[in-house]
Parts: structure tokens; sequence; C-alpha cells
């Protein structure tokens, strides 16, 4: 017997989409979870660009080359003469944030010297770091071992000698104080991640200073070695776009750029050499960041990568910049070679061309580091 019931044509199509719907919701979810599985890396061997399927160390763990004479190093090899921004050389970890803090804070007045203190060996081989800005939060870690010295970054002076063992030294600390100040939702994450691509269902990544990855997109360093946070400006070529289209967001500045760009652009350098003055002075640190930029490949620099800005020409409104890599070659746009080893110069309106952000610390207020 046929019903007299029929449902609607409505009713029909919601079943349908509901039947739909769903499976695309996770397809979606799944990838945005495998995109940030992937994109959130904390050392080359995690970088799927440059290991593919190796990633996943469960499968196909590789120990590095081992070499114990570095762990052998002093901590000082010279003092504080030891300790230059220059001298820094980014290893295998994704920190470049935190690396361009460090040398940013060496390249202050005393900050050298200040590193020298922050540092102290203990009987059983191991160090107690104290930072600045966490003066009641000594950080406590063991001894490098020479596998943690193949990932870590090192400080070579211009002859290509280790200067000691201050640079890896503090990049575990830094790493060791990350992994203890997580949150849940951070524990969560990692812990699938390394589950994942390790095998460990941990949120602690496989070196302690592999977690010094984690402050990629935060100003944690800066407060720890300043006390301050960071104030974040963002360039023309980031907020104003080429074709006044910024890279993330509209912004009222944005729109009036539309109409009077040259005038928007130079409140955009005025801001900037204003900040920067706390540089020259000695008052601040600052860092510089290429994260949405494309155009400075075009020069020779690192896309999504962080800078040291190491000093501030108010006069002629020039920025001093360091790759923690310690090894870009600056070019022109007429391809002109400006400076080597990861030491070069830009004008504030060439800075704006091709970084995105200027972070720098404000001098105040002061931050608690206790809800960091």
């Amino acid at each position: 017997m046929n019903s007299c019931y029929q449902p609607s044509l409505a009713v029909s199509r919601g079943k349908k989409l509901r039947k739909w719907i769903f499976p695309l919701a996770c397809v979606v979810a799944t990838a945005l979870f495998v995109t940030n599985l992937l994109y959130d890396v904390e050392c080359d061997s995690q970088d799927i660009t440059q290991n593919g399927t190796n990633i996943f160390f469960w499968n196909y763990k590789k120990l590095p080359d081992i070499s114990k004479e570095n762990a052998r190093a002093p901590l000082f090899a010279s003092g504080a003469q030891s300790v230059n921004a220059s001298f820094i050389q980014q290893g295998s970890l994704c920190d470049c944030n935190y690396l361009a803090t460090v040398a940013s804070f060496i390249s202050q007045p005393s900050g050298a010297k200040k590193i020298t203190q922050m540092i102290a060996k203990q009987p059983d081989g191991g160090y107690i770091v104290t930072f600045p800005g966490a003066p009641t939060q000594p950080v406590k870690i063991a001894a490098l071992d020479p596998i943690e010295l193949t990932y870590y970054a090192h400080a070579r002076d211009k002859n290509g000698e280790l200067t000691g063992l201050w640079l890896p030294v503090l990049e575990k600390a830094y790493g060791e104080y990350r992994v203890t100040h997580q949150d849940l939702p951070e524990q969560m994450w990692r812990s699938i991640k390394h589950g994942l691509l390790e095998g460990r269902w941990t949120s602690a990544p496989l070196h302690t200073g592999c977690a010094a990855s984690f402050g990629a997109k935060d100003s944690v360093a800066t407060a720890l070695f300043t006390g301050h946070n960071a104030a974040d400006l963002a360039t023309t070529g980031f907020e104003l776009g080429e074709f006044g289209i910024g890279k993330a967001y509209v912004t009222p500045r944005q729109v009036m750029g539309w109409f009077r760009r040259a005038k928007i652009s130079d409140s955009f350098i005025n801001e900037q050499n204003a900040t920067l003055l706390d540089v020259t002075t000695g008052k601040a640190i600052a860092t510089a960041t290429t994260e949405q930029s494309t155009k400075c490949l075009e020069v020779g620099l690192r896309n999504k990568h962080a800078y040291s800005v190491t000093g501030y020409d108010c006069v002629k409104k020039q920025i001093y910049l360091y790759d923690p890599y310690g090894n870009t070659d600056y070019d022109s746009e007429d391809g002109k070679v400006i400076k080597r080893s990861g030491n070069f110069i830009l004008t504030l309106e060439d800075f704006n061309k091709y970084f995105s952000h200027l972070h720098i610390e404000k001098v105040s207020p002061s931050v608690s580091l206790a809800s960091l």
C-alpha cells in the first residue's frame, strides 16, 4: 500500500545536505590539522620539504654524525669577548626569533657582560641560567650531550673558531623554560604531534632545546631577557601591500593609503623612526621578520625568517640587521652585494619593502612572566 505522506522537497534537500556536509567538515578539519602539523616545524628533521617521509622519526630514525670535541669546549673561551652578536650561527632548530632576540640583546651596551652573568656552571656539568626578566625563576639544565650539539646553534668567530658553549646553553635553557610553561592546549597539541612524528606521546620535544622553536610567533624571549613585551609594528609592505591590498587584514590606514599612499607611507617610517630611537640609545632591543614577505627573496633575504636589529642611525634613518644564520648576502636592487657574513644595512624605505614587521621592546610597563 502506498503511503499518503510525501516528504516536502525542502526536507528531502535538507537530508541530502546533512549527508555530505559532515564528511566535508571532516575533510576540511583533517586538511587543517595536517597543514598545521607540517607547518609547526621544530627542527630541520621535521621539515617535509627537506626530508619527505623521513619526518616520521619512529620509522626512519637516523642519528647525526657525532663529534665529542664541542661538548668539551669551555662555557666562554675568552670571557665577555666570546659573546658577540655576529658570532651567532643558527643550527638545525627553527628558532630564528629566539636567536635574533639574543643577538639584539648582546648588541646593547653591557649586553655581552650580562650574558656571562646569566649562566652558572654546576659541579655535575649542568648549568643554571637566570634570565634578567625572570630573576626568581632560574632554569636548570643538564650538561649538553654531543647529539644535542649537532642540532643547536653555535657561536663562532670570524675565523670559524668556537667561542664557547654559551649559545647552545642559552638555547637549551630557553627550550626548558618553554617546555615547563605550556598551557593545556599546547600540551595536547604537541603530545599528538610528537606521537605521530616520533612515536613519543609527550609534549616535550626530542631534545630540550628544540622547544626554543615554540616562540616563533611571540615575544616571550624578549620578556625573558628584558622584563618587557614587544610592540609589533607592521611595515608598508605588509599593511599596505604593493597594490593597496594588505597581507592579512584591512585597516583605516590601509584605506587611506589608497588615496594618499605617499603620506601614509611617511607615517609608517616616522612611527618606526620614533620607536627605534630607544634602540639607538640602548634602552630597547628589536627584531624584524619577513613572515609575509616574498619580495625579500629578490635581494637575497630569507622568507618567514627573523633578523636581529643590531643598531639604528636616527639621522640617516638606517637600520642595522643581522641574520642568525650568519651568512646572508644582501643584494641591492641593482645586484650589488652590500655586506657579507650576515650583517647588512637598510634604509627604512627599503626595510619597509622587504620586511613584514618590526618588533621593538616596550620599555614600559613591565610584564609579569608568571602568566607566560
